[in-house]
């Protein structure tokens, strides 16, 4: 059947235009001969599949009407493979994607023009070389993706996400970087901002503020640039892994990213032609072989803060520490000193820690504020002490907080009551009270071994026995006070021209067991002093000696001791030495 006069006459104008792409033929029917858009669609398949160079379609018979003609092809190729290959489809049913020319080179290499298409029943290869970001319809990514995929993909790929120095603001940091920033405001005697940090929860941007305080403004730059490269090397890293992991898990076919393909098997590619009837090769790349994947969303959501390396911590720490050492002449051991020496105080006058930051002595009398009141850098501390504000160096509150600096160094003693240095010259006597046998009725070796390993159910694991935790084991001894001696103690303590005094054979390691001990029962000393080096006797005189010391004023000593020899010793050593000394001889 031919086709009729006013086909004729339609087709013929169309060749008299000289388009050639479904674009502009079905723009001039509707838009010259007043067709609606799906009359121009058919009029131009009509065109495509009886299309003659010369004009003539006159002389057409056979008049192709197919709806799919390219399925027709693929049908041919199936089913008459030895005689039927892409080679035999027209050239009019390519435009923009051609058919594949491969061009072989030196080496095995080839090159292909593009885009092109290549047809065999087993796969279906689009080579869409450098426009490949414009077939999203076959890829499965957005034109506007596709360079985030380029850089996940590429073997050569150094991408790195620059930031501004705003995000310096919000650095992360560990322990380590608290601490170097602390030596930076020791060296740098910035008080304020080395209080801030001894806070709970020291901020980024605020730190950032007091580095770009204490530092120099070449270094403080130098610092902010290393680490921001370091932060934008490591956010290329994870969103490239991302969106490798999210495209490898998503993608229905892959880009072959050597020569920018992408191949579908025949048998899928047959189904969306079937279902669709594209006309020519151009409309079969635009139609949707795999839905497009969202590679913004993953990309931008992952960053240096999704990495498991700490390289940006390290890489800030390193340069904080390089200016400590350079810059460091000696300030931060002379105020880990002064920190020492008020740490020291406050455990050995058994200061306490009320609630936040406040410590108070027992008796209430004075009391600081940690964070706030101890000024580290300078190296003073103001305090209220009976209501009055002190603002003292170092050395001098120990003084107030009874006790010279070196006694405090030591382990041996640790104080109950705060005495100013007013009150200490007030102080005629000591009364000193002995622990074991004299204050306290403890269990001695042989019986104190045999009821521990028989509350206990073990052998008892030591040689030793005063030197040990286990001979004061409140649950396994029912520990009482000497009544003689507690009411000794008792009439003492009234006097408040007396320090009252523990001195014990027991080592420093048993000071809270001890003084446990005593202070359930309402046993408070204003100092205890534990053995130092030596034997027992030798340690008692030496703690003696100290005390005459620190208590010039002193005219009377008075001592409670279970041990008759070394009752007779310590009478001894008062008479050499001119000291009124007594000793009360305790006997159970």
């Amino acid at each position: 059947m031919s086709l009729r006069g006013i086909e004729i006459k339609v087709l013929k104008k169309i060749n008299d235009t000289g388009y050639t792409s479904k674009t502009q033929i079905v723009a001039f029917l509707h838009n010259t001969l007043g067709m609606d858009t799906r009359t121009a669609n058919k009029v131009y398949a009509l065109w495509l599949l009886n299309y003659r160079e010369d004009g003539d379609y006159k002389q057409v018979t056979e008049v192709n009407r197919d709806t799919n003609p390219i399925l027709t092809f693929l049908n041919k190729m199936v089913e008459e493979p030895e005689e039927f290959d892409q080679s035999d489809i027209p050239d009019k049913f390519y435009d923009k994607i051609q058919a594949c020319k491969k061009t072989y080179q030196s080496y095995g290499h080839s090159s292909v023009n593009t885009p092109c298409i290549e047809i065999d029943t087993d796969e279906v290869t689009f080579y869409l070389g450098d426009e490949i970001q414009n077939y999203t319809s076959i890829t499965g990514i957005y034109e506007d993706d596709y360079w985030k995929y380029a850089e996940a993909f590429s073997s050569y790929s150094d991408y790195y996400d620059e930031y501004d120095s705003d995000e310096f603001n919000y650095f992360n940091f560990n322990d380590e970087t608290i601490e170097l920033i602390e030596k930076i405001s020791i060296i740098t005697k910035n008080n304020e901002a080395l209080k801030y940090l001894e806070s709970n929860n020291p901020e980024s941007e605020r730190m950032a503020e007091y580095l770009e305080e204490m530092l120099p403004e070449n270094f403080f730059y130098t610092l902010r640039s290393d680490y921001l490269s370091t932060i934008s090397y490591m956010t290329g890293s994870e969103r490239t892994k991302a969106l490798r992991d999210y495209y490898n898990e998503k993608i229905k076919y892959e880009v072959d990213n050597y020569d920018s393909s992408v191949t579908i098997p025949f048998d899928d590619f047959f189904e969306l032609i079937k279902d669709n009837s594209p006309l020519n090769f151009d409309e079969v790349a635009d139609l949707e072989f795999q839905p497009p994947i969202d590679l913004e969303y993953v990309w931008y959501d992952a960053g240096y803060w999704n990495s498991n390396s700490n390289e940006h911590v390290e890489e800030l720490n390193k340069n904080l520490e390089r200016w400590v050492e350079d810059n460091d002449e000696g300030q931060y051991d002379e105020w880990l000193e002064g920190k020492l020496i008020i740490d020291d105080i406050i455990e050995k006058t058994n200061l306490s820690k009320r609630y936040g930051d406040l410590y108070k002595s027992k008796d209430d009398r004075l009391y600081f504020n940690y964070n706030r009141d101890i000024d580290f850098v300078n190296k003073k501390i103001k305090f209220i002490y009976d209501g009055e504000s002190h603002v003292v160096p170092f050395e001098n509150f120990a003084d107030w907080a009874q006790g010279s600096v070196l006694d405090l160094k030591n382990e041996s003693v640790r104080y109950g009551r705060v005495l100013i240095t007013e009150e200490k010259q007030t102080i005629n006597k000591i009364s000193i009270f002995d622990f074991d046998g004299t204050l306290a009725d403890t269990p001695n070796k042989e019986d104190g071994i045999a009821l521990w390993e028989a509350k206990t159910k073990k052998d008892y694991p030591h040689k030793g026995w005063w030197s040990k935790p286990e001979s004061l084991d409140e649950s396994v001894f029912n520990i009482k006070l000497i009544d003689e001696t507690k009411r000794d103690y008792i009439g003492e303590s009234i006097d408040k021209n007396t320090l009252m005094v523990m001195l014990t054979g027991r080592i420093p390691k048993l000071a809270n067991q001890v003084e446990k001990v005593l202070h359930k029962n309402g046993i408070i000393f204003d100092e205890y002093h534990y053995k130092e080096k030596g034997d027992t006797f030798t340690s008692k005189i030496n703690t003696l000696k100290k005390l005459v010391e620190q208590n010039p004023n002193v005219t009377e000593i008075e001592m409670w001791e279970d041990r008759l020899n070394h009752a007779d010793g310590f009478e001894e050593w008062g008479v050499n030495n001119g000291i009124n000394l007594k000793v009360n001889r305790i006997t159970i």
